[in-house]
């Protein structure tokens, strides 16, 4: 496990906020997120959460995932994006521009899943993960995502690194660890080997 932040605040919002502006405005870069992943996802929702209501996505950049939930699972969802150029390049609805590393009491104890695949993007993971955690609503679940590019750092953004299994200890310091989802490469919609680590508060 590491974490290779070593500046302050401001330096590391703007060392996410370059990176996305970079990735939006070179054409081309896919999307992180992967369609048979969320599908999966939003089945375990549904058989587990009976009529969500609220779910949030963070980290979404210019929100993909965030439509893809709402192909599937009704009621509201928003994205969180740090980078405001990400929210107004694209015409997704609920994005809302925020530091997911910060509370929003709004949101406290409201949602009935907690999604992203960006926690290798927290400088502060264990803080971000309580918050996500405090987001959930009492049958809530958090939803966080993890491949081997978890564990590699291609830029200082990537400041976060950590193995699947360092993921899992993690997140079951501050929540329940209900099972992880497996999805395999090239079956379906889904393009890398992905596990998604389920959790309840």
């Amino acid at each position: 496990m590491k974490n290779s932040w070593i500046g302050g605040y401001e330096e590391y919002k703007r060392c996410q906020v370059d990176l996305t502006r970079r990735k939006i405005t070179v054409g081309g870069v896919a999307p992180w997120f992967q369609s048979g992943v969320i599908e999966g996802i939003s089945k375990y929702i549904l058989d587990h959460v009976p009529h969500p209501e609220l779910g949030i996505c963070h980290g979404v950049r210019r929100g993909h995932e965030v439509e893809e939930f709402r192909r599937h699972i009704p009621g509201r969802i928003i994205g969180t994006e740090l980078c405001e150029e990400a929210i107004m390049s694209c015409r997704v609805r609920d994005l809302v521009q925020w530091d997911f590393n910060v509370i929003n009491p709004e949101w406290v104890g409201r949602a009935d899943f907690v999604y992203s695949n960006s926690l290798d993007h927290s400088d502060r993971p264990l803080k971000t993960l309580e918050v996500w955690v405090r987001q959930l609503a009492p049958r809530g679940l958090l939803f966080v995502e993890w491949t081997v590019w978890h564990n590699r750092s291609d830029n200082p953004a990537d400041c976060f690194c950590a193995t699947r299994e360092e993921y899992e200890l993690l997140i079951s310091s501050v929540a329940n660890v209900k099972t992880i989802l497996e999805f395999q490469k090239n079956r379906g919609k889904v393009k890398r080997h992905t596990f998604v680590i389920v959790a309840q508060g």
